[in-house]
């Protein structure tokens, strides 16, 4: 079944990729959306229900995520909910955004003339989507020069669209070469950009000759990168062995965002060899990148490492959010994943969207989080990933146990029917957590599971702003039922859009009973349990005493 659905992965993508046009072997110019549950890999929710959970997911998660002030992340401007830096919604000193343009030299002048006066101080810019040639490039490296002293961020996203090989590349150059150059910048990002290999290594390269003539000159003027996103831009695994190059010291560093990439296992190594050697890391993206067991466990493995080597003394590792999404990672990463979630404690924000864990994984990685592990945590987000009844006890039991501050868990395109929701809908009942959003949509739902998630929602609805229950079987009388239990606690308005919903389902609560009894039996009663081996509780048990 997975392999089907990784075979349609791929041929989805190549389709988004067939209009590449700058650099060799890359992805074409996409400006991909930052909503939270979307999926590359699958059929999107309804646009209603999509634009509800875009804006309730943004709500929560950007206080959650958001560095508080006076933190070293936060200064400049800070980050976003991604840990992306603040795009759109920042201030920039100098920002291009807007319709589409080619810049000549002439243009590149026009545009960039505050930056090329005498005596101009900018901390922050955006040149996304304008594209620069060889000549404009060389307009903008002027520009990056008369600013260098005073540079901290630069994005760069979308800058090379629709330019030839050769004048993409040597614009690239050009950039980089002037961005080496400025001894405070702090944050870049490349994103959506067709750099392949070439690209990326001409980046590396100009990155890496900054780097050796300020220690060559005995100066410690250079600071470290601290927040790099690569986001689509077609890296392959040499082009993550030129990141983890220029990388090679990443103490300070923040946040990596490496999003719609074709890294796969291999490039995944290279990843968590920076990783490893970034004790502060807040943020980790590594999305829809072909990343199988082996890389999986390669980048789990580098958190626990960076977990360890973390010496500011606040009890593990500094991590608050991780993305995974979008990977064949299978249930034999959930071992991995389990103990890196065991070393950072600060977690906020978890998102194994489509990764294969099956009731194992997922089974392992809420083990850590039914034993104290991440217990600040407020998304958890393990939708696609086949979750059963029998992963659904190990989630209540996460949920009764410990996760106390969850807001937003979406269960979405899983296989949960009758007795999984009504398993976490007790584990629901049973936490002191309010959630904001609960999306089950998409899981074989009949009336008696939808009616039970109402309920123990309704128990503690102050929060609540959405009920995600599309895609299901629920009968015509089980969607009324569970209005009028919402109607009861005035949030009727938070159930979702059901245009997708069977209405047409059996309630047949007798059989119902006699498939849970069955299921049950199956799981070897173990509802309240961890359902991981011995060797696997010890290691949770000495990575949460870190």
């Amino acid at each position: 079944m997975w392999r089907e659905r990784e075979e349609e992965i791929g041929r989805k993508k190549l389709d988004r990729n067939q209009s590449a046009v700058a650099v060799e072997g890359a992805p074409s110019d996409l400006l991909l959306s930052t909503f939270f549950f979307s999926n590359l890999s699958t059929k999107p929710p309804s646009l209603p229900l999509s634009r509800k959970l875009a804006e309730i997911a943004l709500d929560v998660v950007k206080e959650a995520a958001a560095p508080k002030e006076g933190s070293e992340v936060g200064k400049g401007g800070g980050q976003n909910e991604n840990g992306d830096e603040n795009s759109e919604e920042e201030s920039h000193d100098h920002d291009l955004f807007g319709d589409r343009e080619f810049l000549t030299a002439a243009s590149a002048e026009e545009v960039l003339g505050p930056m090329l006066l005498p005596g101009a101080s900018h901390a922050r810019i955006r040149f996304s989507t304008k594209s620069f040639g060889a000549e404009a490039a060389a307009v903008a490296a002027k520009a990056l020069a008369n600013v260098s002293s005073t540079l901290r961020h630069a994005d760069l996203s979308d800058i090379i669209a629709g330019r030839n090989e050769n004048d993409a590349l040597e614009a690239l150059r050009t950039i980089a070469a002037a961005l080496a150059e400025a001894p405070l910048l702090e944050s870049l990002d490349v994103s959506d950009n067709a750099l392949g290999e070439k690209g990326v290594r001409a980046l590396a390269a100009a990155l890496r000759r900054g780097a050796a003539a300020a220690a060559a000159a005995n100066s410690s003027r250079h600071a470290p990168l601290r927040s790099v996103a690569m986001r689509n831009v077609g890296a392959s695994v040499h082009a993550c062995a030129a990141l983890a190059e220029t990388l090679e010291h990443a103490g300070e560093l923040r946040s990596l965002h490496f999003h719609n990439n074709m890294s796969g296992d291999e490039g995944a190594t290279f990843l968590a060899s920076i990783v490893e050697r970034a004790p502060k890391l807040e943020f980790l993206r590594v999305a829809s990148s072909r990343v199988g067991e082996g890389g999986g466990k390669a980048l789990a493995e580098a958190l626990c490492a960076a977990a360890r080597g973390n010496s500011s003394g606040n009890g593990g590792g500094c991590l608050l959010s991780l993305d995974l999404s979008d990977n064949p990672l299978t249930s034999a990463a959930g071992p991995s994943l389990a103990l890196a979630v065991a070393s950072h404690k600060r977690l906020k924000r978890l998102v194994l969207a489509d990764t294969g864990l099956l009731d194992s994984g997922v089974s392992q990685v809420c083990a850590a989080l039914a034993r104290g592990a991440a217990p600040d945590l407020e998304e958890l987000d393990l939708s696609l990933n086949e979750v059963t009844a029998v992963g659904a006890r190990s989630i209540a039991a996460a949920l009764s146990k410990s996760l106390k501050n969850l807001k937003v868990l979406n269960m979405r395109e899983n296989e949960l029917e009758n007795s999984g929701a009504k398993t976490l809908a007790a584990g629901i009942a049973a936490s002191s957590a309010s959630l904001v959003t609960l999306d089950a949509s998409n899981n074989q739902v009949r009336r008696p599971g939808a009616v039970a998630l109402a309920k123990a929602l309704s128990s503690k609805a102050e929060n609540l702003r959405l009920l995600a229950l599309d895609e299901n079987e629920i009968s015509e009388e089980g969607v009324e039922e569970v209005r009028e239990i919402l109607r009861g606690v005035e949030k009727a308005e938070a159930l979702g859009p059901l245009d997708d919903n069977d209405g047409d389902g059996v309630d047949d609560d007798d059989q119902e009973e006699d498939e849970e009894e069955e299921e049950e039996e199956e799981g070897g009663g173990n509802a309240g349990g961890d359902g991981i081996d011995l060797d696997l509780s010890k290691a949770l048990d000495a990575a949460l005493k870190i």
